[in-house]
């Protein structure tokens, strides 16, 4: 029986495949973990305590499973899966690898966000259950294609059928979607390959150019106001040597008590404006401070505390006999997580689940702008009346009460949690 875990190092996210009896070819063995076959995971074994383990790289990609379960499939990413596939089942045979081992339940297929590629598990000690696993891959793309795609579901349907039907054959579906040639972006030949090997690990993004701040502002303000008001000084001081040490013309005196007038005026200036710069800046730091309470007291209203104090009031002062009825946790709960910290003013609402939480618009629910979530960080689903958080193979990790999650598992949220998606607090209400 096959047994799949997860594991995270400091630079890497690993599938790690161990196998009760390893009855699996040596030949089949040694393909797979000392080539790089296009579209399979990167593979190495590993012997731990006398077991011998498959570790498959799936650093910065996302499951088939888990990245539909939060979005829509369509018609666009159903044909590169299934070129895909017809693509490493050519580059497998090519290695005399028999399509036995080739995994396509939906959490052995992984694929790169922003691209068209998808990568798949080669498991030598696999035993052959492939219409099985067809079907029940068909099956999860029909539960999750995009109802408003008619072509997607069309195809979709049409490929159930065959299945079903044991019709199926796979150059047919690729030709019947109109794709005789490759994708730009899937499995290209040998150089393409070289080049996705050089590339970093993970995605850079343009940097945004940050807002002047506006203390630096006052700053640099004050100091021009501190530099007119040197100048005007030693402007009246040499005007005053001059004037008292010559006997000056009446034109010159002219002059002379102008440019006192001018130093004066620069002197009264130069104050004036560091004056009204620290009226403004206390004047902003109440506005800001007033905004802060305004949103603190709307968030407040908005998810009823004021009235459940005012209603928690009211019950006291009546006198009300009988039996105490106790109500679960999840009948007061908000179900909410409210972010913690001033650069954290992130709430994620967790009354319509489930949801996915990522910096990737288009594929997730709710985007986080902050360098430090994944595209697709965590996800957010009801179990029965429990609220239960998976970890999507983020980089920067997902914590419950200081505890990292391990990649793709779940853990049950209680009031009080705190959690933590990369770097951002939140709090469990």
């Amino acid at each position: 029986m096959r047994e799949i875990s997860y594991h995270k190092d400091y630079r890497h996210n690993y599938l790690i495949i161990r196998e009760d009896e390893m009855t699996g070819d040596d030949y089949q063995r040694k393909m797979i973990t000392e080539n790089r076959i296009r579209g399979l995971l990167p593979c190495q074994i590993r012997y731990i305590n006398g077991e011998t383990l498959l570790y498959y790289e799936i650093t910065s990609k996302q499951s088939v499973k888990g990245l539909f379960e939060g979005k829509h499939l369509t018609m666009k990413e159903l044909k590169s899966l299934f070129i895909s596939l017809k693509m490493v089942m050519e580059e497998t045979a090519s290695f005399l690898l028999p399509e036995d081992g080739l995994l396509i339940e939906p959490d052995m297929i992984f694929t790169e966000l922003e691209k068209d590629e998808f990568y798949f598990v080669y498991d030598p000690f696999s035993e052959s259950r492939g219409a099985q696993t067809l079907i029940t891959l068909l099956e999860f793309l029909a539960d999750h294609v995009d109802g408003e795609d008619n072509a997607a579901l069309q195809a979709v349907y049409h490929m159930l059928d065959l299945a079903e039907k044991e019709q199926f054959v796979l150059d047919e579906i690729v030709e019947w979607f109109g794709e005789e040639e490759q994708p730009e972006n899937v499995l290209e030949p040998e150089k393409e390959i070289h080049e996705m090997q050089m590339e970093e690990p993970y995605p850079c993004y343009e940097e945004q150019e940050p807002a002047e701040n506006p203390a630096i502002q006052r700053l640099i303000s004050t100091q021009a106001a501190k530099v007119y008001l040197v100048c005007a000084v030693f402007l009246s001081v040499v005007l005053g040597y001059l004037t008292y040490t010559y006997e000056l013309s009446e034109k010159l005196l002219v002059f002379s008590y102008a440019g006192f007038f001018l130093a004066g005026l620069l002197v009264i200036l130069s104050l004036g404006a560091v004056i009204v710069r620290k009226l403004s800046g206390r004047k902003q730091k109440r506005e800001t401070e007033n905004l802060s309470f305004r949103e603190t007291e709307e968030e407040m209203f908005s998810h009823g505390i004021y009235e459940e104090a005012c209603s928690e009031r009211v019950q006291g002062q009546r006198k009300e006999y009988g039996d105490t009825v106790y109500i679960p946790w999840t009948a007061n709960s908000e179900n909410k997580l409210y972010g913690v910290g001033k650069d954290n003013k992130f709430h994620i609402d967790l009354n319509r689940l489930p949801i996915t939480v990522g910096k990737l618009a288009g594929s997730v629910d709710m985007v986080i702008d902050n360098q430090s979530i994944s595209r697709v960080h965590a996800r957010f689903t009801r179990e029965g009346t429990r609220i239960c958080m998976t970890d999507l193979n983020s980089t920067n990790g997902t914590f419950k009460n200081g505890l990292r999650l391990t990649p793709n598992t779940s853990e049950i949220l209680e009031p009080g949690d705190e959690i933590r998606l990369g770097k951002l607090k939140f709090v469990y209400r």
